[in-house]
């Protein structure tokens, strides 16, 4: 007899179930607490960007705290950014310039990731939680992000240790997908699984912005890094040996 797999339609239903949801919600809380590390933590690397226009690429470094709190700076540029918790967020796009807000939209120097694009997951975030799709290996989730420049995220989770690894991202309707995520070479720092390298392809504008890292607890992390009034003094980030990086 032939096996007959399981339609869109039957998933939803299924998700839709108590049991299916309440699995549901735990597997997310559990995806939420290992996207928090327990200490500061800290990745330096590249951010490369690619359309058809024109190439760049920039050192970049990134530091997230346990309360998922997030600063970017790009040394090249002087591109800094600090996201927090709490939704606010700032930057300062030059060496020169004034710190201004950010809207979740924003771009991170001139790249396909947005402010919202950085910020780490949290099942807090979103409404509508169903499972699309789902293997030995993998589950795959749809959400409604709350306040977002996104009208559909699908996540696609690594089964085992409940990290994301690729994220669609639609704006505007349900059917109107314009960007596209890939976290991948995930290494455990401070109890949570960080990607070595992040792409982000946008469709609509042919271009694809990749940052590759290499992450480690952050205990020499500049005091006050995390709030507002660092952007306003000189960078305080001593950056790696430029061979270190290669």
């Amino acid at each position: 007899m032939r096996r007959m797999l399981p339609t869109l339609a039957t998933l939803l239903v299924l998700a839709a179930s108590p049991a299916r949801a309440a699995d549901l919600a735990t597997f997310l809380a559990a995806a939420s607490k290992v996207s928090h590390p327990s200490a500061v933590v800290r990745a330096d690397g590249e951010l490369l960007h690619e359309n058809p226009d024109r190439k760049t690429s920039e050192r970049i470094v990134l530091f997230r705290s346990p309360d998922d709190d997030v600063y970017v700076e790009l040394r090249k540029s002087g591109v800094r950014a600090l996201i927090k918790a709490d939704g606010s967020a700032f930057l300062r796009p030059g060496h020169d310039a004034a710190v201004k807000e950010i809207q979740a939209d924003g771009a991170l120097g001139g790249t396909n990731f947005t402010r919202e694009d950085l910020e780490p997951f949290d099942v807090s975030r979103y409404g509508s939680p169903t499972i699309i799709d789902r293997s030995t290996q993998e589950v795959t989730v749809s959400l409604a992000p709350r306040r977002s420049q996104y009208s559909l995220v699908v996540i696609t989770f690594d089964r085992e240790r409940k990290a994301p690894t690729k994220a669609l991202l639609y704006e505007e309707t349900y059917s109107n997908l314009v960007k596209m995520e890939r976290d991948e070479d995930q290494v455990q720092v401070a109890g949570s699984w960080l990607p070595q390298t992040v792409t982000m392809e946008h469709f609509k504008l042919r271009g694809t912005s990749t940052m590759k890292l290499k992450w480690r607890e952050a205990r020499d992390a500049p005091a006050g890094l995390f709030e507002r009034a660092s952007l306003d003094q000189p960078s305080p980030v001593k950056w790696p040996a430029d061979e270190a990086t290669k």
